[in-house]
């Protein structure tokens, strides 16, 4: 019995399937197309003596265009390795938004975790470069903020020293030139002010929930009880000592 992929390789080609051609595949134990090659030419135009004068030019030009193929004999291990002369499905197209997407989900993975290793270096280093990296030159410092220079003037460092670094590593100041005098600079007496301020309210005791509770070290200085501004218990004791 013949497979449906031999009958097609028939049809498709414009020769007629019928009883004649079958017995002849089915005599020759031909069970797929590759194993038509290797039907002898006048055996193969037999299956076509009955049929029209045009059928048998047809056959003999298409046997003989498959016979100039190189035989493999691997197709012919399995019915599944039969010769399928059906088109095929192209592959789909990759779609422009999802690789786009893609891209930018990795992106952000990066950045996330860049990121994650910027905080976990942070933490490890020494407290004066901590307050570099919180020192807000755009606006009112933490909670955070004024706990580290805290600890740092506890630790013996000078005002002026804070200072100095803050003025010169800062990112929003560190590409401003600057004498290193504190009274032509305009942005170090800004610095020493927010620092002479710790100073005054540390030693006054008026940081000592900083220290001893859980305040939101994330919080930034605001007003209490103004609209559209709210601030946690611990946070706003902080504050209205500050």
């Amino acid at each position: 019995m013949t497979t449906k992929h031999v009958e097609d390789w028939f049809l498709k080609r414009g020769l007629p399937f019928n009883k004649a051609v079958s017995d002849g595949l089915l005599e020759q134990g031909v069970k797929n197309v590759e194993l038509l090659k290797l039907v002898p030419d006048d055996v193969f135009l037999s299956w076509f003596a009955d049929s029209a004068p045009v059928e048998q030019r047809l056959a003999r030009v298409v046997f003989a265009k498959l016979k100039k193929e190189e035989f493999d004999e691997f197709k012919t291990a399995t019915k599944l390795n039969l010769v399928d002369d059906s088109p095929k499905p192209s592959p789909p197209k990759k779609s422009k938004k999802t690789n786009s997407s893609n891209n930018k989900a990795e992106k952000q993975k990066e950045i996330y975790v860049k990121s994650n290793q910027t905080k976990a270096a942070r933490k490890e280093a020494d407290i004066v470069s901590r307050i570099v990296y919180a020192y807000n030159c755009n606006g009112h410092q933490t909670n955070e903020l004024r706990l580290l220079l805290a600890k740092a003037l506890q630790q013996g460092n000078t005002q002026a020293s804070l200072v100095r670094s803050i003025r010169l590593r800062a990112a929003g100041y560190a590409k401003k030139e600057w004498d290193g005098k504190v009274k032509k600079c305009k942005i170090a007496k800004q610095i020493k002010s927010v620092i002479g301020r710790i100073k005054e309210n540390l030693d006054k005791g008026k940081l000592d929930h900083l220290f001893e509770e859980k305040a939101d070290l994330k919080s930034k200085t605001v007003k209490p009880n103004t609209r559209g501004r709210k601030t946690v218990d611990i946070t706003k004791q902080v504050e209205d000592k500050l």
